[in-house]
């Protein structure tokens, strides 16, 4: 057998520790960076941080109670459905019996009877709320919430998840392999995916009382915008030391402290220039959602905006993660302001709620004996310049749980 030394080109990217700092502190909520500056304070007698007070005036709109503000906030999501208000009656029902972790404490039977609902009722409102955010609201136990977060992955994730589950739960790793045909390196590689999910739909921290400060405020006055970047969000560090004569071994060692408490200034300043551009930025793009109100929302993308920043998608991301702006219609998150695939039709600049409330007007307006069919709507939409193909109103449909243009015929029929 002949040895051979072959040249091989190969691309390795290694960040540097600072760069590792920076970008965990650019991704830290407010909360966050003021645990991490406390305990980086600890570490570091020389470092002395200014924490300042919220100079924003909190008020009813950002206090989450688990009895009304935050059933509120779930049913924000459904306002497109146009729900009754028996159903929102139920689903906030429901919420409120939910354990602090957010799964049921009750069965749908149960409920039932103790809510004085249909099981119907009970089933509508628990499928609504699996739809939302945070995922998994309502899940009867931790393996419905796997299953759910299982999507985003692997097949063989969702399959072990839903036909082996006590098997995976009691790690008898060879039967579960021989049963479900899987071989141990599969299984394993199943192990790490079900490792990173989440073990329950909320906190479980008490809901109570949960303050959402916002880090930047954007408001109309006059028809302009006024951009407001708040204290308490963006605290300022200095070094505190170096007094007298030092020894050799001292000033080594003040130097060292100095440069670190140098370094993270500068991460800091750069964390808050980073977080102005986005702020401007969406202000900017979305000025008229914060003039006329979230059904303003236009078609942004984090991708778009990063190239008109020259930042990488990445840093943006991590910039806006757990970052709030206080507008004149609610506290909203950064993320809140970007599309996602399924917020916005392709290029059509509409959203998916703007779209389903559309259908939805159309039908309940329309001639009861000559119903509307999905291409005329498609059809409707074209002559306003959006393209949406049939199939895709006929699906949004079906979610209103509005019946086919024949069926409906049929229905006033027998009216």
């Amino acid at each position: 057998m002949e040895l051979k030394l072959q040249p091989l080109l190969k691309q390795n990217l290694f960040l540097a520790q600072g760069m590792v700092q920076y970008l965990n502190v650019l991704e830290c909520s407010t909360d966050e960076l003021h645990s991490l500056l406390s305990s980086m304070q600890e570490k570091n007698p020389f470092l002395k941080v200014q924490f300042k007070h919220s100079s924003y005036k909190e008020c009813p709109a950002e206090i989450k109670d688990s009895s009304t503000n935050f059933s509120q906030e779930i049913l924000d999501q459904l306002l497109h459905l146009n729900l009754s208000t028996r159903l929102k009656y139920i689903i906030k029902l429901v919420l409120a019996d939910l354990s602090e972790t957010g799964f049921l404490t009750q069965t749908p039977g149960e409920m039932a009877l103790c809510f004085q609902a249909l099981r119907e009722e009970i089933d509508e409102a628990l499928r609504l709320l699996k739809g939302c955010e945070p995922q998994g609201l309502g899940s009867a136990n931790l393996q419905e919430f796997l299953v759910l977060q299982a999507d985003k992955h692997p097949t063989a994730v969702k399959d072990v998840l839903q036909n082996y589950y006590g098997l995976f739960l009691h790690q008898q790793w060879t039967e579960l392999s021989r049963r479900s045909g899987y071989s141990l390196e599969e299984i394993k590689e199943v192990c790490g995916c079900v490792s990173k999910m989440k073990t329950r739909p909320l906190s479980g921290e008490s809901q109570e009382i949960m303050i959402i400060r916002p880090d930047v405020s954007i408001n109309n006055r006059d028809g302009k915008l006024r951009i407001q970047f708040h204290e308490h969000a963006f605290p300022q560090t200095f070094f505190d030391g170096g007094y007298g004569e030092e020894s050799v071994e001292v000033k080594k060692y003040l130097k060292e402290q100095y440069e670190e408490v140098r370094i993270l200034k500068e991460q800091l300043e750069l964390r808050k220039e980073t977080i102005r551009k986005i702020a401007e930025e969406i202000a900017e793009r979305q000025a008229d959602f914060f003039k006329e109100g979230p059904e303003a929302l236009k078609s942004l993308t984090m991708t778009e905006l990063s190239r008109s920043l020259d930042l990488h998608v990445s840093t943006v991301s991590r910039a806006v993660k757990e970052k709030y702006i206080s507008t004149p219609f609610g506290t909203f998150s950064f993320r809140h302001f970007f599309s996602t695939s399924n917020q916005f039709l392709d290029e059509s600049k509409m959203t998916v709620n703007q779209l389903k409330k559309f259908i939805f007007t159309t039908i309940k307006t329309e001639d009861k004996k000559k119903p509307i069919s999905d291409q005329d709507i498609a059809k409707k939409l074209h002559a306003e310049g959006i393209e949406v193909s049939r199939r895709v109103i006929a699906k949004y449909r079906r979610q209103l749980n509005l019946p086919g243009s024949s069926k409906r015929k049929e229905l006033f029929r027998v009216k």
